[in-house]
């Protein structure tokens, strides 16, 4: 698949550059922030080599690709600069679709954390079913840490991805992150 291409051929046909507010990416999907949606040539779009669907939803104007989104999306970014900027146009919006639009912005980039670690406590549940590890070995504690580690720093990955939605300073976000999680450490 020709990612480049792919990429350019989406970008033209959601309005080019201009209509674009902002994009993100999840495991399947580019998910777009467009300033008019009535620009998108939709049939067009589902009609591309390499794109499996289209959904409209909170907002947002969702590509689906499959797999293959982050080489799409990185070739994406090689054309159009910073995506990751904050939605500056959700007047429009209902409080409804604003408030997918935040949710989804926020919780989006966490997701690839979330399932490795899901992902490695399923296997540590299998190695354990078939008695292959023992839960009180030292492999079983590792692999439990490496799949709870994601869990322990939630709130600093939270605090990064919602600095980036609104726009302020990612590193001032994760500190208050470490603040709140220390607190709420102390006082269990």
């Amino acid at each position: 698949m020709d990612y480049k291409k792919l990429s350019s051929d989406i970008l033209h046909l959601v309005g080019g550059r201009d209509n674009v507010v902002a994009v993100t990416n999840c495991l399947t999907r580019l998910r777009f922030n467009l300033k008019d949606e009535s620009k998108a040539n939709d049939e067009a779009i589902k009609a591309l080599d390499g794109v499996s669907g289209l959904v409209k939803k909170g907002g947002q104007y969702q590509v689906v690709i499959g797999t293959e989104v982050p080489s799409v999306y990185n070739a994406l970014s090689k054309l159009i600069g910073d995506l990751d900027t904050p939605v500056k146009s959700t007047e429009k919006m209902k409080w409804s679709d604003r408030l997918i639009d935040t949710l989804s912005g926020i919780f989006t980039p966490i997701l690839m954390p979330l399932t490795a670690a899901g992902m490695l406590k399923a296997v540590l549940a299998i190695l354990v079913a078939l008695h292959w590890v023992d839960s009180t070995s030292m492999t079983y504690q590792v692999i439990n840490f490496m799949a709870d580690s994601t869990f322990y720093f939630l709130p600093i990955f939270l605090a990064n991805s919602a600095a980036k939605k609104f726009g302020c300073s990612p590193m001032l976000a994760m500190m208050l992150g470490v603040y709140c999680y220390i607190l709420i450490l102390s006082h269990w």
